[in-house]
């Protein structure tokens, strides 16, 4: 399982996964785990960090569904066939709860440190009070510890439900799994998709950053590929 070094976030997905398989299994671990740097990597943090202050823009962005999105004749309140299910009420559930969820960590955290509590307020001013803080105190979370990775899976959780409902995740990024990056060597690579969810056609490491258009992946899967063929001849 992860020592201190080994970063929590999701870089490390498929090492912890093979980890499990290894330790019931006996199957080999093809990966080498992420390092923190100090506690997380610097990808697992920026993603979180971004992922956090972009919940006031999708507070603002749900509000609006809330408010426009129309009705569904096709889908109706429990109970009534007559009382059409606006498709709104989804939004306007997901948004008390990106707003009770960054109240909890604000609190969670500010007992944690010795912060005052910070005191109620409207909702959407909480949000935007929640995340600036949150992301300005992201270090120091990530560094102590005790509420980094349940903050982690939440947030991740609220932004996918969020781009789930304002229908931003048509296509989820997928493994490419068999090649190594070229930059970091990690088993991290991936289809590559934009910001609303849709396939870019590129490949994307999903621990450096680096991206491959399909030429350029095509061209390092046949470097490798030679090399291990000349490695198997000189054994």
């Amino acid at each position: 399982m992860p020592t201190t070094s080994t970063c929590p976030g999701t870089c490390n997905r498929r090492w912890r996964d093979a980890e499990q398989r290894r330790e019931l299994h006996g199957d080999p671990n093809p990966y080498t785990p992420v390092a923190g740097e100090p506690a997380w990597c610097l990808t697992c943090t920026s993603r979180l960090r971004t992922a956090i202050s972009d919940m006031p823009r999708y507070a603002a962005l749900l509000a609006v569904e809330a408010v426009h999105a129309s009705p569904s004749p096709g889908v109706h309140v429990t109970g009534s066939k007559e009382q059409p299910l606006h498709p709104g009420d989804g939004a306007y559930r997901l948004l008390d709860e990106i707003h009770d969820a960054l109240a909890f960590w604000e609190d969670a955290w500010c007992g944690l440190a010795g912060f005052r509590t910070r005191p109620a307020g409207r909702q959407g001013a909480v949000i935007a009070r929640a995340a600036r803080f949150l992301a300005a105190q992201l270090d120091r979370i990530l560094i102590d510890g005790r509420i980094a990775e349940e903050l982690d899976e939440n947030i991740r959780t609220l932004k996918r439900q969020t781009e789930h409902v304002l229908h931003y995740q048509d296509v989820r990024p997928t493994p490419r799994d068999g090649v190594p990056c070229r930059e970091c060597d990690h088993m991290t690579l991936e289809h590559q998709v934009d910001g609303h969810g849709r396939a870019t056609g590129d490949t994307v490491c999903a621990c450096c950053l680096t991206v491959y258009s399909e030429d350029e992946l095509q061209a390092w899967i046949r470097m490798c590929a030679a090399y291990t063929q000349q490695q198997g001849a000189a054994a």
